[in-house]
């Protein structure tokens, strides 16, 4: 069995999260939203970095699930990462992300292209999805 070239280098793991709530504040019992971000690197020797970060603005899951993958791109491009393999839990994201999905809301095809940009920055990425 042959193994490719990029096989056999060195791949940083991230594993990325996004969520987003709608609860009631009181008084007035007016919905107030709150999301947050989650993101956890394993380097090839085993080390790990954990970050966790709320949101300022109001989001969807979906949203806070590409400022997810948005924000763990930026750590790894600022770090230097040249072997990233992605995982999420998102089918939507992943999907997107692979050509698989069309986007069908204008609100996410921002995130998509930023993503984009990002991964241009890091030579070899693969992406899988986590149940």
């Amino acid at each position: 069995m042959q193994v490719e070239e990029n096989e056999r280098l060195p791949f940083w793991e991230m594993y990325f999260d996004g969520a987003s709530s709608i609860r009631p504040v009181r008084p007035p019992n007016i919905a107030r939203a709150r999301a947050g971000i989650g993101l956890i690197f394993v380097a090839p020797e085993g080390g790990i970095m954990r970050f966790s970060f709320s949101l300022t603005e109001p989001r969807t899951n979906n949203e806070a699930e590409y400022e997810a993958l948005l924000a763990g791109l930026e750590i790894a491009i600022d770090v230097r990462i040249q072997h990233l393999q992605i995982f999420g839990d998102s089918q939507l994201i992943i999907n997107q992300f692979l050509g698989i999905y069309k986007i069908g809301k204008v609100e996410l095809a921002h995130y998509h292209r930023r993503a984009f940009e990002l991964l241009k920055q890091v030579p070899n990425v693969k992406i899988a999805r986590v149940p």
